[in-house]
């Protein structure tokens, strides 16, 4: 009998029940197991009685260490990292070994030979490729796999004798299964890339096994009658990775805009996802897709952004290391607002007139950091000031978040030694280089003026002399110098009018800009006013009621 499991967010079910649909066809007598990350409050009605509904809650997590999770990871870094703790318990359950499959899988022939390669080697992975990709500009290529790691763990099958395995993969994934390119990271599978060094283990390279964009490049799919084959042996399961029912002409989103496998060229390939979009429309994808993730928005309705979790990460990590106090719970309905007034507090080991959360964004900007050098000191509200001036920063950045100034809108620089939750009070008037508040051009007149104007100079022993032949000089070069005097005096007249059209736009800019940070602080009061009363109506309702808003 296979044992098999997978892991969803609710809004994701429709892809569980097709793979559980095709898990039964083909085991009729199996077990199946889906974890649904994002329904602690069991808000979900689960009517499929084959399957076996488990929530964090049931892997022995306590409702602190759940919101930790919710907090640091989204939707994908979160079901990635608990998917060594839940084949660690079906484990423990007794099972004699347990398969993991990815929801967007579909099976199409029977899986039976992976319970005998678990008891036998304890873990069975499938390389991303068994043949080297063509050395071409199409993507997916081979950085692909530098970047995503050796092995797919959209599948991976484990024996009881995996346990010191999994103990080790749940202790990495805990906390370090991000989505970080940069840093080398690509959820959990980098991780399993130890593993050959580390555990017994078999790599299992029959081409029918999570057969997938990444691959198709080395294997041919056909159809046998009504049955599929891969290279001449049964299709055993499709990982259907990127595809998206709206775009049906593409095997897969994930394929960027060169992709290597086209549904064009492979009439067998087209055939295959046709069906399976058919298969997700009957299990009610459209309809569930607009079911938003249950750890979305933190407490107060503001959308859980990746800076603000990787803000709650470094919070939390520091806190476990002993050198902070821990962040507030995101997801806190008690207390709402704590968690936004944390993200508006100056970080420990940031600028006092910055928010961690404005601070965040410096740190990840070379630019910013040349252009703002002393951000410790004056360049922190000049830094503050040009959020508002940069649209895109300006759009991107929620408005709760948004440097507002306190005291009113013409408040003077605020005192560094003051942390208050709004964070920073923006300049009234735009500065010089010299930080006077005169523009570069209305500085350069004086001079200008000066330099136009022919005058007599001389020092010295020998100055009567000198002075004598300069008046003689003067008259020769009278026509010239007048002409030039006209151009100097034209010139300088055009940047007096630059400088005074500057001055101009700069009052309307602040004008405009106290304006807005007016509409901010209104819209602001007016948000805080819906949540208290959201709050208050919310007593007395039901406790499904009140969670993520939604039943199925």
């Amino acid at each position: 009998m296979l044992n098999a499991c997978t892991i969803v967010a609710s809004n994701y079910l429709p892809y569980a029940r097709v793979l559980a649909d095709s898990f039964f066809a083909h085991h009729p007598d199996g077990s199946f197991v889906v974890l649904l990350i994002d329904d602690e409050q069991r808000a979900v009605d689960l009517e499929d009685r084959r399957i076996d509904w488990r929530r964090l809650s049931d892997l022995g997590l306590d409702r602190a260490e759940i919101r930790r999770l919710a907090g640091i990871y989204d939707v994908t870094e979160l079901a990635t990292a608990v998917k060594p703790l839940l084949l660690r318990r079906l484990v423990d359950e007794g099972r004699p070994s347990i398969t993991y499959l990815d929801p967007d899988i579909r099976i199409y022939d029977s899986l039976e030979d992976l319970s005998r390669l678990a008891a036998s080697h304890g873990i069975v992975l499938t390389p991303h490729t068994m043949r080297p990709f063509p050395r071409d500009e199409r993507q997916v290529d081979g950085f692909f796999v530098l970047a995503a790691g050796v092995y797919n763990l959209g599948f991976v099958a484990v024996a009881p004798s995996a346990r010191p395995f999994l103990d080790w993969w749940w202790q990495v994934t805990r906390r370090e299964a991000l989505a970080d390119v940069a840093r080398m990271m690509f959820t959990d599978q980098r991780w399993v890339d130890f593993v050959p060094s580390f555990f017994d283990h078999v790599i299992l390279k029959d081409p029918g096994y999570n057969v997938a964009y990444w691959n198709l490049h080395g294997r041919e799919l056909t159809l046998d009658g009504e049955r599929y084959l891969v290279d001449g042996v049964p299709l055993r399961f499709f990982h259907f990775s990127g595809f998206d029912i709206s775009k049906q002409h593409l095997l897969s989103t994930h394929q960027g805009d060169r992709p290597r496998i086209l549904l064009s060229d492979r009439p067998v390939l087209a055939r295959l996802c046709q069906d399976y979009a058919v298969h997700l429309e009957r299990a009610g994808l459209e309809m569930r897709q607009r079911r938003p993730y249950g750890w979305s928005r933190i407490a107060c309705g503001l959308e859980m952004t990746t800076r603000m979790r990787r803000l709650f990460r470094s919070g939390l990590m520091a806190a476990e290391q002993g050198t902070a106090p821990e962040p507030p719970d995101p997801f806190d309905e008690t207390n709402p607002e704590a968690f936004l007034r944390w993200l508006n507090r100056p970080a420990d080991d940031g600028p006092r007139q910055l928010s961690r959360y404005l601070y965040s964004i410096y740190q990840d900007r070379l630019d910013l950091q040349i252009q703002f050098p002393d951000i410790n000191g004056s360049d922190a509200a000049k830094f503050a000031e040009w959020i508002w001036r940069d649209s895109d920063l300006r759009e991107k950045t929620p408005l709760e978040l948004l440097p507002v100034a306190q005291g009113g809108l013409h408040a003077a620089q605020p005192d560094p030694r003051v942390a208050t939750d709004g964070v920073v009070a923006a300049p009234d008037a735009t500065p010089g280089a010299d930080g006077s508040g005169i523009g570069p051009l209305e500085s350069m007149l004086p001079h200008l003026e000066a330099m136009a104007t022919l005058q007599e100079s001389a020092e010295g022993s020998l100055a009567g002399f000198r002075r004598a032949a300069q008046r003689v000089l003067f008259r020769l070069l009278r026509p010239y110098a007048f002409q030039q005097h006209q151009l100097q005096m034209q010139l300088i007249a055009a940047v007096r009018q630059a400088a005074v059209a500057l001055r101009r736009q700069q009052q309307g800019h602040k004008s405009l800009d106290a304006r807005v940070r007016e509409l901010t602080r209104e819209l602001l009061a007016a948000k805080r006013e819906i949540r208290r009363l959201e709050a208050a109506m919310s007593v007395g309702k039901a406790p499904e009621e009140r969670h993520y808003g939604e039943t199925e």
